[in-house]
């Protein structure tokens, strides 16, 4: 008798257990997707950073909004690598556009830049992360095709 009672009080517990993580990951998902989409309002409001993610050409001549778009970049590609943000859902949308910056040359030579004249091979270093997977990502993508 006692031995059924301690098997029945072990399968309760586990099953506790397993509720316990199955509605901690649900919880988790939830808040990944909303910070996500925080950050996504967040570039449609900015229309010099919402210019940019269209088209990285719009950075070339202009200092601040390559700042802007890097600094943008950045704080999502931090947020991916301390998985707070889903990085399917960042790739499904703004992928294009993270990897249209991270194979700009101009892009690459102002990170270069800001790299040199602040004696800090760190800055950025969480866009080019991002930046190298997704890419990665979209060339596997095109070989499946």
């Amino acid at each position: 008798m006692d031995y059924d009672l301690t098997l029945g009080v072990v399968i309760g517990i586990a099953l506790s257990y397993l509720v316990y993580r199955l509605q901690h990951r649900h919880t988790l998902q939830i808040q990944k997707i909303e910070v996500f989409w925080r950050y996504r309002k967040a570039a449609l409001d900015n229309r010099d950073l919402h210019n940019a993610m269209m088209d990285v050409n719009v950075t070339k001549d202009d200092p601040n909004k390559l700042q802007t778009l890097l600094d943008f970049y950045e704080e999502v590609g931090l947020h991916v690598s301390r998985d707070l943000i889903d990085l399917h859902l960042t790739d499904e949308i703004l992928g294009d556009g993270i990897v249209a910056a991270y194979e700009a040359k101009h892009i690459q030579e102002g990170i270069k830049k800001i790299r040199d004249s602040e004696s800090d091979d760190t800055y950025y270093e969480h866009f080019i992360d991002l930046g190298k997977q997704l890419s990665i990502k979209a060339q596997e993508r095109k070989h499946k095709q």
